[in-house]
């Protein structure tokens, strides 16, 4: 499944913002450092600091602002926060992708491994085992699989494997959100797009319920 791209630059924080400096300096027709924006949004994030970056227009992308954040705790990191369009609402993953792209090969790359920086850029697509574990991921696809794609879970046994699921990634506190679980189930699974909200709906619903319970179980040993 696609996802937007991470790009993490790790290292002395001196060294960092040295690589905005350098970043900045290499900025050409194609590319500008909008202070302005910086400037405005500055008082608003505390302990942080953003840089905003913006790709011209040209017959291969939209015209985008793209931010760094630079943490200031440890360790100290300057990360791609996100990527907009400045006349369209969002950018698909492949739009996204490639702005961020451009920006490691032409900006970041070099200049970051003079500098001794540390460099993650991230994977375009991935599978469930990104957000859960393989046995989780085998429940998710066993579900998915086997139950009646025009009643959701509510046959018993399609319900019996969902719940079994969800209490999987209860307990091990996957990352896997809703929207991301819509996305997979109707893009890999061949859910439709309305069943495969309603059953996000219910997996939020049903964490969420299972965090409570847990929390008042605790509660009640005190």
């Amino acid at each position: 499944m696609k996802i937007f791209r991470e790009l993490r630059i790790r290292g002395p924080h001196e060294q960092l913002e040295r690589l905005i400096d350098d970043i900045t300096a290499a900025m050409g027709q194609a590319w500008k450092r909008d202070t302005g924006q910086e400037h405005d949004l500055r008082p608003q994030i505390a302990r942080q600091e953003m840089f905003c970056f913006v790709c011209m227009a040209s017959p291969q992308k939209r015209a985008s602002e793209l931010w760094l954040r630079l943490t200031y705790a440890q360790p100290n990191e300057l990360y791609v926060s996100n990527i907009v369009p400045r006349e369209v609402s969002s950018l698909s993953h492949d739009e996204y992708n490639s702005v961020l792209l451009e920006f490691y090969d032409r900006f970041v790359s070099q200049a970051a491994a003079a500098r001794g920086l540390t460099v993650e850029l991230g994977e375009a697509e991935v599978d469930l085992e990104h957000w859960l574990s393989p046995s989780a991921a085998s429940q998710l696809r066993s579900f998915s699989g086997a139950a009646n794609k025009s009643t959701g879970s509510s046959h018993p046994n399609d319900r019996e494997r969902w719940h079994r699921f969800i209490v999987s990634a209860h307990n091990e506190n996957a990352p896997l959100d809703a929207s991301t679980l819509a996305r997979w189930l109707h893009e890999d699974g061949g859910w439709s797009e309305s069943l495969a909200s309603d059953l996000a709906i219910e997996y939020e619903q049903g964490r969420e319920l299972l965090d409570s319970s847990e929390k008042f179980a605790h509660a009640g040993d005190h």
